[in-house]
């Protein structure tokens, strides 16, 4: 599949919100994780993390 061409941020951030959403009712942690480029600065429960690792990243969304 094709990345998409976006014409504004607002139609990436609904791309992504639209993407991470279903990802994350469907507990499908191998279609969130490609949405992500590492590292990235995430806010979480515990505060603001560095996440440098996609296993980090699982950790998080399996606690959510």
């Amino acid at each position: 599949m094709a990345d998409p061409i976006f014409s504004t941020a607002l139609e990436v951030s609904n791309y992504l919100l639209e993407k991470t959403g279903a990802a994350m009712e469907a507990a499908d942690f191998e279609a969130f994780i490609p949405l992500f480029k590492l590292p990235q600065e995430m806010e979480t429960f515990d505060g603001r993390r560095m996440i440098s690792d996609p296993e980090e990243i699982r950790a998080i969304f399996h606690a959510v």
